[in-house]
């Protein structure tokens, strides 16, 4: 195994309301019109932290004001060289009213919230690693913290009448696996309430039009909704094994 990449996440403004960079790749190269985050080879005698500065100024101009090292690794096999491939992933932030120049590898720049840039984003792995970088960074945000709200719902008694099934995370997805009864238990209790998701298994819920004020809860018709939705979660947790 070698390290042999790296992935950068390059964030502008402050938390919770980030701007995340997004970069589609030029016809004519791999994987054209496919949106990433910048990403690059480590070059001889180079560190990984050398290397995400170094690309970060290759393909889009800028230099961080903060650069991160999110304690995440991903891999992958390359079956050319029957290797396995290390790609460190870090965070950049960059000034606030910071604009990104394309590469020839390039031919458009995005500056897009959370949310978007994950949907944006085609691989996988850099979707998972963007949930990291918000956890990591979204402070004081409630879509940005809801792994950790989600913890402590799940120790609720199931007699409550809170609303854990609404919590989902900042990119608008179920945090739970999706594989997981309670994940699935989730998605039925948002589809009933009339919440639509993107299309796929790990589609995405559109929170701009689905997100819930915190002023609705003040409201009778809110807190006859929450009763009636906690009586359907009742029912429905009649479904768990």
């Amino acid at each position: 195994m070698r390290v042999r990449f790296v992935d950068v996440y390059v964030l502008r403004g402050d938390a919770p309301r980030f701007a995340v960079l997004v970069l589609r790749r030029a016809s004519g190269g791999r994987n054209a019109g496919a949106w990433e985050t910048v990403h690059g080879s480590v070059e001889s005698g180079e560190r990984p932290e050398q290397a995400a500065v170094r690309e970060l100024r290759e393909e889009t101009g800028l230099a961080p004001l903060r650069l991160y090292n999110v304690s995440r690794v991903e891999a992958f096999y390359q079956h050319r060289t029957g290797e396995v491939a290390l790609i460190p992933v870090f965070a950049a932030f960059v000034a606030a009213a910071a604009t990104a120049r394309v590469s020839a590898e390039h031919d458009r720049a995005e500056w897009l919230a959370p949310a978007e840039a994950m949907a944006r984003l085609a691989w996988p792995r850099e979707r998972r690693a963007l949930e990291d970088v918000l956890a990591l960074f979204c402070q004081g945000d409630g879509g940005c913290a809801a792994r950790t709200v989600g913890w402590a719902l799940s120790a609720l008694p199931d007699d409550s009448d809170v609303p854990w099934w609404r919590v989902i995370n900042a990119a608008g997805r179920i945090s739970l696996a999706a594989d997981d009864h309670s994940a699935v238990l989730q998605r039925a209790l948002l589809l009933r309430e009339g919440v639509r998701f993107a299309p796929g298994s790990a589609g995405a819920v559109n929170l701009s039009r689905y997100g819930w004020p915190a002023e609705a809860y003040d409201s009778v018709v809110a807190a006859q909704t929450r009763a009636a939705s906690s009586r359907r979660s009742r029912r429905l947790k009649g479904l768990r094994t």
